[in-house]
């Protein structure tokens, strides 16, 4: 039925499922959200076409088994995302597994950055922002170029506070320009 839609129809599909998708985010583990994804599963095809809205919605609950479930059912070849498909087995993966992608892959990483940035002002999206926060502190606190001592050093020298002094000490340790911009929003939303 989706493969019918003319593009500007199927847009808008794509956007109004995504809207929804954000606000279903933080009530993913009641029934009644599982009973409207399955709904969209069937009716739009979520699974096909919008896997970056359904992961948005439930990355943040990846130790559950409903993450897993969903992750089974979602077309994840050629993506960023095809590793966590069959990996796994029934057991959700650990935060510790989606470091070591994003260190091993900057594609996941730019991904995640971009899933935790694309509404941080939203009240529906804080565990997204939460998880994608965890997940690129662990990340940097692993990173051997990038120690807290020499972002504690670059925001002393600049003489900045809170986000911009943060962003100028990354900007020295040559991070990616979206893990530069999703610290600063993260930042921002602890202050």
């Amino acid at each position: 039925m989706r493969g019918l839609q003319t593009a500007e129809a199927d847009a808008k599909i794509d956007r109004t499922l995504g809207s929804f998708l954000q606000l279903l985010s933080p009530h993913f583990l009641h029934s009644a959200a599982h009973k409207a994804l399955e709904f969209l599963i069937r009716r739009f095809e979520i699974h096909k076409y919008n896997t970056d809205a359904v992961l948005a919605c439930v990355l943040p609950y990846h130790g559950t088994r409903w993450f897993v479930r969903m992750v089974q059912l979602l077309r994840l070849k050629e993506t960023c995302w095809s590793w966590l498909q069959g990996k796994h087995g029934m057991s959700p993966p650990a935060r510790a597994t989606f470091v070591a992608r994003c260190r091993k892959d900057a594609r996941v990483l730019k991904q995640l950055c971009l899933l935790g940035l694309s509404d941080a002002r939203e009240p529906c999206s804080r565990g997204r922002v939460a998880f994608t926060t965890v997940v690129v502190l662990e990340m940097l606190s692993a990173s051997p170029s990038c120690s807290e001592v020499r972002l504690a050093d670059g925001r002393r020298t600049q003489g900045k506070a809170g986000a911009e002094g943060w962003s100028e000490a990354m900007g020295r340790a040559r991070t990616p320009a979206c893990v530069r911009a999703c610290v600063r929003a993260c930042v921002r939303a602890c202050v």
